[in-house]
C-alpha cells in the first residue's frame, strides 16, 4: 500500500492537481479520535457556574487547548478568582476522570484508519492537551492504544496550540518535514497554529464547530467529517 495522498481543499482537479505525499499524521484526540466534545461543552459551562462567572466564546475555546494546569492559571488571573489553580484543576480532574475511565468512546472512522495508516508504516503520533494518563485510560478502553503509542501533551511542552511548541515536539518524534506531515484537529487555533508552521492541516467538522473552523479556512488544507475519509483516501 502506498502512502496516502493529501487533497488539496478546492477543485477536484485542482485536488488532483495538488496532491502529495504524506508520510505522518498528527491527531488531536478530543474532537478527533475521542467523541468527547460534548463532555468538554457541557463541562465548561458547569464549571463557569461553580466559580461564578461567565466564559465568552474566545475564553472557551483558548481554554480547551491548554493544559488543565494551564487553563486553571489562566481563569484564576483572567477572572481574579479566589480559588488555586489547583482547587479548579481538582474540580476538572474528577470529572474527566470519570469519563475518560469509564464512558469514553471513539468518533466515527478510527477503526478504520488506523489499520490502514499502520499497514501502510506511516507515522503517527497524538498531540492533546488531555493529561497523558488520562488519555491513556481512553485509548484503552477503547481498544486503540496499541496506534498511539506517542502522546505528547500540553502539559509536558508546557505550551498551549496557540504556540507552536508542542508541533515542533511531533515533528521531531515523526522525522517528517512539515510539509509532508498532516495535522487533524478540530480546533480553529491549533489549525491556525500548524498551518503558520508549513505542516499541511485536515480540519474535522462536527456539525457544531462549523462556524468557528469556517474562520480559519485560508489555513485549512482539507475538510472531513469522520476520519473515515481520511480512511478512503488511505485506501486509494
Amino acid at each position: 500500500m502506498s502512502a496516502p495522498e493529501y487533497r488539496h481543499k478546492h477543485s477536484k482537479n485542482e485536488s488532483e492537481d495538488a496532491a502529495v505525499n504524506i508520510k505522518g499524521f498528527i491527531f488531536d484526540m478530543d474532537g478527533v479520535v475521542m467523541d468527547s466534545m460534548a463532555m468538554w461543552r457541557g463541562l465548561v459551562p458547569e464549571l463557569a457556574g461553580k466559580l461564578g462567572i461567565e466564559l465568552d466564546e474566545e475564553t472557551n475555546r483558548r481554554v480547551q487547548v491548554m493544559s488543565l494546569e494551564l487553563s486553571s492559571a489562566y481563569l484564576v488571573e483572567r477572572f481574579g478568582l479566589d480559588n488555586t489553580p489547583e482547587e479548579i484543576a481538582e474540580m476538572v480532574n474528577k470529572r474527566i476522570t470519570a469519563y475518560y475511565t469509564m464512558q469514553a468512546r471513539l468518533k466515527e472512522g478510527v477503526y478504520d484508519l488506523m489499520p490502514l495508516l499502520r499497514t501502510a508504516r506511516m507515522k503517527v503520533c497524538m498531540a492533546t492537551a488531555t493529561p497523558k494518563a488520562l488519555a491513556r485510560k481512553a485509548l484503552n478502553k477503547c481498544d486503540v492504544a496499541e496506534y498511539f503509542t506517542k502522546i505528547i501533551t500540553v502539559g509536558e511542552i508546557g505550551k498551549g496550540k496557540s504556540e507552536p511548541d508542542i508541533f515542533e515536539a511531533a515533528l521531531a518524534y515523526l522525522g517528517t518535514k512539515p510539509e509532508e506531515t498532516l495535522v487533524v484537529e478540530d480546533s480553529e487555533i491549533a489549525i491556525a497554529t500548524a498551518h503558520a508552521m508549513g505542516i499541511k492541516t485536515c480540519a474535522v467538522y462536527d456539525g457544531v464547530n462549523d462556524p468557528v473552523l469556517d474562520t480559519v479556512a485560508d489555513a485549512t488544507d482539507m475538510k472531513i467529517r469522520s476520519l473515515s475519509e481520511l480512511a478512503v483516501l488511505a485506501e486509494g
